[in-house]
């Protein structure tokens, strides 16, 4: 069903992209590292996602190349890193990224678009990076804790009220099969069985005149 309308989602989401990048680029006192950081972590995201998710889930679209890629610069945009540290975030993010989609799939969970992973898992992270490798104020590089407890607060408090506020979303969906995109794709393929069955019978019927019309030939040469 996701395949059918790649290029929307292609647009929407490179909008998205652009809007990101921008935004982190003005508010940033060094963008051009800034920059390059971004490409960076969203580059081997996306590469790695969909290497990964064609050998996991057994599936290559252009949502995965484009969620892979959202993912890494969404990550990156919150904080002070180096190239290493930026890469080291991408492939993080890409583990969410593929892991988190994996158990949704299993679990039956209609997140056609990836939002549940990419937006709100892959922010999560994204606040949650700074806390240990941010060159400033991170643990790994200052040993300071002081900034865990307020990123763990906000990471607590977003995940409380995406809870509260999706959960009754995805309920009231399950509940009336708002979600289910079967009737669309049971439409594709009966109007795709229903071409192969017409093209049958005209074959059949073009050959039932060709040797209609030879018998009368073989018929009138006698």
């Amino acid at each position: 069903g996701v395949q059918t309308c790649a290029l929307p989602i292609f647009l929407g989401n490179s909008l998205i992209i652009l809007g990101i990048i921008n935004l982190n680029l003005i508010y940033n006192s060094e963008p051009s590292l800034l920059l390059i950081n971004l490409l960076i972590s969203g580059s081997i995201s996306a590469m790695t996602s969909v290497i990964c998710k064609k050998y996991i889930m057994k599936t290559n679209e252009i949502l995965t190349l484009i969620n892979g890629f959202l993912i890494g610069i969404i990550t990156t945009g919150n904080g002070s890193y180096n190239s290493f540290v930026s890469l080291l975030i991408g492939l993080i993010s890409s583990c969410i990224y593929i892991f988190s989609s994996y158990f949704l799939v299993k679990s039956k969970i209609i997140d056609p678009f990836e939002i549940i992973s990419v937006n709100f898992l892959g922010g999560l992270w994204g606040i949650f990076a700074p806390c240990f490798f941010d060159q400033k104020i991170g643990i790994v590089f200052t040993g300071n804790w002081s900034i865990f407890f307020p990123q763990f607060v906000g990471i607590l408090s977003l995940t409380i009220f995406n809870i509260i506020f999706f959960t009754p979303l995805f309920i009231i969906l399950q509940k009336y099969d708002l979600h289910n995109r079967n009737d669309f794709n049971n439409f594709e393929n009966d109007n795709f069985e229903n071409d192969v069955l017409r093209n049958d019978r005209s074959r059949n019927l073009n050959l039932e005149n060709e040797i209609s019309e030879n018998n009368q030939k073989s018929i009138t040469s006698i």
